[in-house]
């Protein structure tokens, strides 16, 4: 259905240009989908491919802007990529297909198994995925007037990873590609709004990081009643994609991917395939530094039960608490060229945050339960007090 669906929309497109980030992260994206043996092509278009066979579309940068798709929007006009609109066209995306279709793509240099990429994910696969809208619709305007459902729409296909191209270990058990977190193109950033979407647009701004990912743990069902607002908001500079771990394959690195339908019978598309860029854990907004600007994102977001790295969550749980504060006082200083002190920063921004109201809190939604909020005047600051004094111990 998401096949015939795709067909359609892209034959009523009339502009094919192909839109994509700027090319900062361009040697993290694979570049090959031919083997060095000439003899044994990299792709091979399964059943219900169709018209999106272009498997150069897997090994140019994310697609960060798409077209209208003719029924909510003209095709004239260009919208950003999000959770509830993916890429479509036959210049974005590449299909695996379903029976004996395979994608086989090689990075230009080993893929590490990293333990400074953000929560173990050593690499990133892009589909098409994307979740069903609950109340409004898209593209509406305003992202705040948009409500995400129940729904994920995917069409997972199983992932191998190599270092020749010749012995292949799988994700046997998962993650697939073409799954859950469906691509963000651009940030939402409404004090700086990218005025080449034309007018309407309020509210998205500079291209995503497609290098950084998500936390793990999130998923369709936790973004379910969130607005589409709210779910960017914790996106943050994350793109989104579906994470890969080498430690759960136990490699140290690799250079190839190959993906090939899922026996659920679905046809999975590929836009782009991404190496996972290390970053210092508890630099929440990604200046090199772990300061107090850090300290005062984890603040404002502390005790939410739905972030991002952006937000705070170090530890991959979705959460930002103690965790996450204990990371970040661990790496405190880093990079940092004057001296710092952290008990007496988580003095003073803590001390302040604890006389500030929850409506201060960006996620203001009813808590799930997923995560619990310790008193912070004394748990946090035994905890922290403990994991410096190991630190200075080691």
């Amino acid at each position: 259905m998401k096949k015939t669906l795709l067909t359609i929309l892209t034959m009523l497109t009339l502009s094919t240009t192909t839109i994509t980030i700027e090319t900062c992260f361009a040697d993290n994206f694979a570049k090959t989908a031919i083997f060095e043996d000439e003899d044994k092509e990299g792709y091979t278009p399964g059943t219900g491919a169709g018209y999106f066979t272009d498997d150069t579309s897997a090994l140019r940068e994310l697609t960060v802007k798409t077209n209208g798709d003719s029924w909510y929007v003209s095709p004239l006009v260009q919208v950003p990529v999000v959770p509830v609109y993916a890429a479509f066209r036959t210049t974005d995306i590449v299909t695996v297909g379903s029976g004996k279709g395979e994608l086989i793509v090689k990075f230009d240099h080993p893929v590490m198994n990293d333990p400074f990429n953000p929560y173990g994910v050593d690499f990133l696969i892009f589909g098409n995925a994307f979740q069903s809208i609950n109340e409004g619709s898209w593209p509406t305007g305003n992202p705040s007037l948009v409500t995400l459902g129940w729904e994920g729409w995917a069409e997972r296909g199983w992932v191998e990873v190599s270092q020749d191209g010749k012995t292949w270990t799988p994700f046997s058990a998962g993650p697939y590609a073409d799954d859950f977190a469906p691509t963000l193109g651009q940030c939402y950033d409404p004090v700086n709004p990218d005025p080449s979407l034309g007018a309407w647009n309020l509210w998205w701004g500079s291209p995503t990081d497609p290098t950084l990912p998500l936390p793990p743990s999130l998923s369709f069902e936790r973004f379910q009643g969130k607005t589409l607002k709210t779910v960017a908001e914790v996106y943050g500079q994350s793109a989104g994609g579906t994470g890969f771990d080498l430690s759960d394959v136990g490699l140290d690195w690799i250079q190839y991917v190959r993906i090939t339908a899922s026996p659920d019978g679905g046809t999975p598309e590929i836009d782009a395939i991404v190496a996972v860029a290390p970053r210092v854990p508890g630099d929440a907004n990604l200046d090199g530094v772990v300061d107090v600007g850090d300290l005062g994102i984890l603040a404002a977001n502390y005790g939410s039960d739905l972030a991002g790295w952006n937000m705070g969550d170090f530890t991959g749980d979705g959460c930002v608490d103690v965790g996450d504060l204990g990371v970040l006082a661990a790496n405190y200083g880093h990079g940092v060229n004057h001296r710092i002190d952290f008990s007496t920063d988580h003095a003073k921004v803590f001390g302040t945050a604890q006389t500030v109201d929850d409506s201060h809190t960006p996620f203001n939604e009813t808590q799930n339960g997923m995560c619990s909020i310790p008193g912070l005047p004394i748990l946090v600051t035994f905890f922290v007090a403990g994991l410096m004094l190991m630190k200075l111990d080691t």
